[in-house]
């Protein structure tokens, strides 16, 4: 959730994997500009529940999507944001998708004191709580 006080403004998005890669972040963040005159760092932004760092395995294919971002390509982000294990000569790749998200919002302009993510991955929360948010897929 991005939200702009300043102009009433407020934006859901739901990033998951493929939209982090095609950086509907930044994309929102323009629209909210061009709609409301919004200013990135006047941003207040929520990363929602979602699957964290040690939940997300991912294939070749999807790491080297991720890789490609420019993020990483200009900035070299940090390996713990994507980090791989080899197991029985197989190569695993684990992805932190809400960490990339905040510097998607970092770069965008949003200051990092007005982001924060949901600390608890989605696929760890174990008993249903009712008054915690959950997301449904169609089957």
């Amino acid at each position: 959730l991005l939200f702009d006080e300043k102009h009433s403004a407020v934006a859901a998005i739901h990033s998951g994997w493929k939209g982090t890669v095609k950086n509907i972040i930044a994309a929102t963040i323009q629209r909210m500009k061009a709609e409301f005159d919004t200013c990135a760092r006047d941003l207040k932004a929520v990363i929602g529940p979602c699957i964290h760092f040690h939940s997300f395995e991912v294939g070749e294919e999807v790491y080297e999507q991720f890789k490609a971002l420019d993020a990483f390509k200009s900035k070299g982000l940090p390996a713990e944001y994507m980090t791989s294990i080899t197991d029985s000569s197989v190569k695993k790749w684990f992805i932190d998708l809400p960490e990339i998200c905040r510097e998607q919002l970092h770069d965008e302009g949003s200051l990092r004191q007005h982001s924060r993510a949901d600390s608890q991955s989605e696929s760890q929360r174990k008993d249903p709580d009712p008054d915690h948010i959950r997301r449904f897929r169609r089957p």
